[in-house]
């Protein structure tokens, strides 16, 4: 796992192998799963859910307990060889869900997995 924290430590990018074989099925664990699944998180609020082939995304809400609400937009796919990866942005709700999204969407625009050609 590669964890980047922004200055301050407000926001952070995560960056994972997965081991599940879909990225749905990936996602639907880290949510569900009674041991650990985000979605026991006080506050827990899903606002949005997307997938396609070889994607699953998440991007909910919760409130942690010393840094006030928070948000996450939790992405998993199919990487260039097959390999599933996950890349969790999270931040505070406010004041704006873009600064969440921003560094989620440049890490997947330059992803490449080491000794692959990524076009």
């Amino acid at each position: 796992m590669v964890v980047y924290e922004a200055p301050g430590g407000d926001r952070q990018l995560q960056i994972f192998q997965l081991s599940e074989d879909t990225p749905a099925r990936s996602l639907d664990l880290a949510e569900n799963d009674p041991g650990y699944g985000f979605a026991r998180q006080p506050g827990y609020q899903v606002l949005d859910r997307r997938s396609g082939a070889a994607w699953s995304e998440l991007t909910y809400r919760y409130d942690d307990a010393g840094r006030g609400p928070r948000q996450v937009v939790d992405h998993r796919f199919r990487a260039v060889g097959g390999t599933l990866y996950a890349i969790r942005s999270s931040g505070p709700e406010q004041p704006t869900a873009a600064l969440v999204r921003a560094p989620l969407t440049a890490a997947l625009a330059s992803f490449c997995p080491t000794a692959r050609q990524c076009g």
